[in-house]
């Protein structure tokens, strides 16, 4: 508002404040996603080190058969592969959770 109200500012502080309601939704459907995958990829990691090594395999399996298959953007796609892999762990999980406390009992 400050940069809107000063003559040699005013175009940038209203663009800011007309683009701030768009900024910020993306930021939070950006952050809600980087949650889920982190979450997921911090679940992915625990049960590959208690021994519960099938969900991680998959995961890095179809991240390598990915890879290998796009050429030059390997790095990008084997990444990305098993990004996704770790968000859909997180969301599966996360809606168990969600599930189940939907289950419990209110207090008022």
């Amino acid at each position: 508002m400050h940069l809107a109200q000063k003559p040699a500012t005013r175009t940038l502080g209203r663009g800011l404040v007309a683009a701030m309601p768009r900024v910020l939704s993306a930021l939070s459907i950006i952050g809600t996603a980087a949650m889920v995958w982190v979450g997921g990829g911090i679940i992915v990691h625990g049960l590959e080190a208690f021994g519960f090594t099938a969900i991680p395999h998959v995961i890095h399996h179809a991240a390598e058969v990915a890879a290998a298959s796009s050429g030059v953007l390997s790095g990008v796609v084997g990444w990305l592969v098993g990004a996704i892999g770790s968000g859909i762990v997180g969301i599966v999980i996360g809606g168990v959770i969600a599930g189940m406390l939907h289950l419990l009992p209110r207090r008022h």
